[in-house]
């Protein structure tokens, strides 16, 4: 800012005047005083030359005794130096405060040059000067200036808060000069801190002065804009946009446009952003992010996606870009584009806040997509204190229950902290279900332990009924009748139960319970209780009756128990058989042996495949023995020995033979007899009776020694030794197993093993009654079986035992069990079968048991053996592209699923074009998931379920394009057609609800409408 100077014309014709005397008239009578006052005129007239001239004269002339006035001269001098602009200025005035330290113009003449400095932007040199002023020595009249220059030079040194100070004071003065100034400088600076409340002040006050007006509107404007007060931006910008010089409209243009966007004006905020681009300005990453989020206001995605991705970076802005950038691609439908977006901004961590939440939503997408639980996992690490673990826990558990996956839903309610009474309620049916699959799986113990959750979460009456009745059947299938008889107990004899579903099969149970725990006065009363329902809700009609009768049978009750055996008889059914032979014992039993016979003897004169033809012919065979009728017992004997020689009944029949020919005195044929006894079945339950008997007849015949001779030749003494005891006990139990009496193998190998438990056959017997339990659908005592045999380490039932271990444990879903199995097996294996067994369960174990990693290096494995069946190459390669997705390795699991989708007839071939389709879908290519599916459809394949689930994406797909007729027409027509595959199948429930939503949706464009 320059000095203004005025010139008087006094002072102009007194110049000229006294340039025109002559020099000796000037010497002649000089006068210090007036030459002083003349020099001051000179200086106040910008003549620094001249005026510099006469105040050195004056100086000359002085005394030098008259300090003040040689100081104030001294002053002057400095002065018009600085006016004139020589060298070494700063040397001057150092001088000059040297010497007059306490001249009162000392001050004045450094704010002076400090103000020569300010106007020639020589900050630094000015602030030195003006930190060194005191402004109390300053005139009135230069306080405001040089309070203002001091203020603004601290700004340009960015010494904001001694800036701030200064501009603060001077606009605190009386309004003058600088007032405005210091107002639009203080308000910058406030702007730039961030406070912009107290800048919009200062700029109000500003932009009262013509010189600051626009820029200082312009700033005000972006202040209330920070303020988020957008009806004044709106409402004073575009009117200020006529004002601003060219090169502020784009900056204005960003801000009006940024206002409108905030109050949902988003056709104006797009007008306005439309101008700044067209202004020529750059277009920042920053603008790119704001031009995506208006193209995403207004539903124009793929440019925001564009404008997205422009913003991406790794920092600040990046992380809004990359988060912004995935919503837009889940507006889109391409999920596996969004899920890498939501990762991006996750791993940024500018913004805590955002990170966490893409974290999830990242880790949500990669659960839907992949059925992947270890991003929920991941975040749950590292965010262990959210509030979103049970919402977690909670939506993964609504999945895996929609996909009727139990165990899974089981495992993430368990570990919801806060349980609600809806997630009691999730939690008790899922545990109940997953009850039902064990009990398919026969492993009743471990549906036992589910069916108990399902009861401790006790929300819904009807699933707390069934879990009882199921539990009760599982303590009886167990073993365990006191249990089945308490929980029965309750059922049955509440009234409220009378009319449930459940009740006859409680009843039944009940019954059941008492009996095999030999309560058999209970017993029977169950079963009248059951055989009195309707016969509509007699499902076991047949069971029931043999059962009642057996109960009576047991209290010795002959007459009763023979003519509930005669009904049960007559019922027919699969007890029919056995139903007439216990009439038969019961007859006998009361000395009615016409009765018994007539019944045995049709018994033996039907079917020879009936279970209980053998005991009914030998039974019959010793009836007539009884009565003296040989030839017909003859007849019976060998009319079961015509039938295969492993008979348990052979043996028996030959004994029976031998003693009735030695009655007779046919020695010589009951020898015979007893020798194919000893020879063929030495370890029979009747060896030792043959012994006993041949004895006997070569002592009657009077030939001992020729009987020792006999047993000699045959290495057996004269007495059973213990280990021959024990061999033959095992063969006795043995001859039941092969013979697939399971039943009685069981009872006969456990008295076994309770005899022997460290025998010579102890191995066997453990493996045969492992075989036996699980003939009989009893799992877990299977496996345990199993388990002692591979500890007992026994080389010939180890390696049978193992595989077996193997399969009952994946096939009860115990896959880490099965793991551990095949593991072992295949370092056990002798053979190469085995070893290939191995290899494959492996495979299959990891894959079930979700250890992906695992999983796919044992299917790379099996696919290099040789040989190997198409089938297991299938597989294999299944498991591959299966625990690739899993891993979110898509693009590796697409290249196998391609594959397997050449094959679509084949589950895994079906279920690969299903997932083709769906990853279509899932990237929003709707038009390749079209194709996609048409062409599954085309293939003819038999895998339904799977077609089923293409076409449910296929509407899925219409859906999202809001075509809601042809998404109606594609889930009505699977409606109409599909047939389920068994409970589990989840297609129609799929179906129901999408078709539900559809008519919501269509219902509710009707009303806007």
């Amino acid at each position: 800012m320059k000095h203004v100077f005025s010139f008087p014309i006094s002072l102009a014709v007194l110049l000229l005047f006294s340039a025109l005397m002559p020099a000796d008239a000037q010497k002649r009578g000089y006068d210090a005083k007036r030459d002083i006052g003349i020099a001051k005129e000179l200086y106040d007239a910008g003549q620094w030359a001249s005026a510099r001239s006469r105040f050195e004269a004056a100086a000359a002339a002085l005394d030098e005794g008259k300090s003040a006035e040689q100081a104030e001269i001294q002053s002057y001098i400095v002065l018009c130096a600085i006016g004139e602009g020589v060298p070494g200025l700063d040397g001057m005035v150092e001088g000059l405060e040297k010497s007059y330290p306490y001249a009162p113009m000392v001050s004045h003449v450094k704010f002076v040059l400090s103000s020569r400095y300010f106007d020639e932007k020589e900050y630094g040199k000015a602030l030195k000067l003006e930190n060194s002023i005191k402004s109390t020595k300053l005139y009135r009249s230069e306080r405001d200036r040089y309070g203002f220059e001091k203020a603004y030079s601290n700004m340009m040194f960015r010494n904001f808060e001694e800036a701030e100070a200064g501009f603060r004071k001077v606009s605190g003065m009386n309004y003058g000069r600088y007032t405005n100034p210091s107002n639009y400088y203080l308000g910058y600076l406030y702007y730039m801190s961030g406070d912009f409340e107290a800048a919009s002040g200062c700029f109000e006050k500003s932009a009262r002065d013509g010189r600051f007006a626009v820029y200082s509107k312009y700033f005000l404007l972006e202040s209330r804009l920070m303020l988020k007060d957008y009806g004044f931006v709106v409402e004073n910008g575009p009117v200020l946009y006529g004002e601003v010089p060219e090169n502020y409209k784009a900056g204005l243009s960003r801000m009006i446009s940024n206002a409108y966007y905030e109050i949902g004006n988003i056709g104006k905020a797009k007008e306005y952003l439309d101008d700044y681009r067209n202004s020529g300005a750059d277009f920042s990453r920053k603008d790119s992010y704001y031009a995506g989020l208006i193209s995403y206001s207004i539903g124009q995605y793929i440019p925001a996606i564009e404008a997205f991705t422009r913003s991406t970076g790794e920092d600040s802005l990046g992380q809004n870009a990359y988060y912004h950038l995935a919503k837009t691609y889940l507006k889109v439908r391409n999920k596996h584009a969004a899920l890498a977006s939501f990762k991006f901004a996750s791993e940024l961590g500018f913004d805590p806040v955002m990170a966490e939440d893409a974290f999830y939503n990242y880790a949500k997408l990669s659960f839907d997509l992949n059925s992947d639980v270890s991003g929920f996992d991941s975040y749950l690490r590292a965010y262990p204190g959210t509030s979103r673990a049970d919402e977690i826990h909670d939506y993964m558990a609504a999945s895996y229950i929609i996909r009727k996956d139990y165990q899974s839903a089981i495992d993430a309610l368990r570990l919801i902290r806060k349980p609600t009474e809806l997630t009691r309620k999730n939690l008790q049916r899922a545990a109940f279900f997953r009850g039902l699959e064990y009990v398919g799986m026969r492993s009743y113990r471990e549906a036992a332990d589910y069916f108990n959750t399902a009861l401790d979460n006790d929300v819904d009456a009807g699933v707390t009924d069934l879990s009882y009745l199921y539990l009760a059947e599982c303590y009886y299938r167990d073993g365990k009748y006191a249990e089945a008889i308490s929980i029965d107990g309750r059922l049955a004899r509440n009234r409220s139960s009378r009319n449930a579903s459940f009740y006859p099969a409680a009843v039944f149970t009940l019954a059941y319970s008492y009996l095999k725990s030999g309560d058999y006065r209970n017993a029977a009363n169950w079963f009248r209780t059951y055989l009195d329902l309707p016969s509509a809700d007699r499902p076991w009609d047949a069971d029931a009756r043999a059962r009642l009768a057996d109960a009576i049978f047991m209290q010795k009750d002959f007459p009763r128990a023979a003519d509930a055996y005669q009904g049960a008889a007559a019922a027919g059914g699969p007890e029919a058989d056995y139903a007439m032979y216990q009439s038969a014992i019961s007859y006998g039993l009361m000395n009615d042996e016409t009765s018994k016979i007539r019944i045995l003897d049709s018994i033996m004169k039907g079917p020879s495949n009936a279970g209980v033809y053998p005991m009914a012919v030998f039974e019959l065979g010793r009836t007539y023995v009884r009565k003296g009728d040989k030839g017909n017992a003859r007849l019976c004997f060998e009319k079961l020995m015509e039938g295969p020689t492993d008979s348990t009944f052979y043996a028996k029949s030959l004994l029976e033979l031998a003693m009735m020919a030695s009655n007779s005195g046919d020695y010589d044929g009951s020898i015979n007899y007893y020798k194919t006894i000893l020879e063929k079945y030495r370890l029979s339950s009747v060896t030792e009776d043959a012994l006993s008997g041949l004895e006997s007849v070569f002592q009657t015949i009077g030939k001992p020694e020729v009987y020792l001779a006999y047993l000699d030749s045959l290495g057996m003494s004269a007495h059973k030794s213990a280990s021959e005891k024990e061999l033959m006990l095992f063969n006795a139990a043995e001859q039941k197993y092969l013979s697939k009496d399971y039943g009685s193998a069981i009872a006969s190998l456990r008295s076994f093993l309770e005899q022997y438990p460290d025998g010579i056959k102890n191995s066997q017997a453990h493996y045969y009654l492992a075989e036996c339990y699980r003939n009989t659908n009893r799992m877990d005592a299977a496996a345990d079986e199993y388990l002692k045999v591979m500890n007992l380490d026994d080389k010939e039932f180890i390696e049978p035992a193992t595989l077996n271990y193997a399969e009952v444990s994946y096939n009860t879903d115990h896959f880490d069990e099965a793991v551990k199995a095949y593991e072992t097996l295949s370092y056990i294996a002798t053979n190469d079968n085995n070893k290939h067994i191995a290899a494959i369960g492996l495979m299959l174990s990891c894959f079930k048991d979700r250890m992906w990693e695992k999983a796919v290096s044992q299917a790379e494995k099996v696919l290099s053996m040789k040989p190997l069946s198409e089938d297991e190459m299938t597989r294999a390669q299944y498991v591959i592209a299966k625990g690739e997705i899993s891993m979110g390795r898509r693009e590796d699991a697409k290249k196998m699923l391609k594959n397997l989708s050449q094959k679509p007839a084949t589950p895994e071939g079906a279920e690969s074009c299903y997932l083709l389709a769906q990853d279509a879908y899932d990237e929003g290519d709707f038009d390749k998931t079209e194709k996609l599916v048409y062409a599954f459809s085309d293939s003819g394949t038999p895998q339904t379920y799977w077609l089923a689930k293409s076409f449910i994406v296929l509407g899925d797909s219409f859906a999202d394009r809001n075509d809601w007729d042809q998404a109606k027409a594609t889930f009505d027509s699977i409606k109409e057609n599909y047939k389920p595959r068994d409970d589990k199948d989840d297609i129609l429930g799929q179906v129901e609800m999408r078709l539900k939503k559809i008519d919501s949706m269509i219902k509710k464009e009707d009303e806007n409408d």
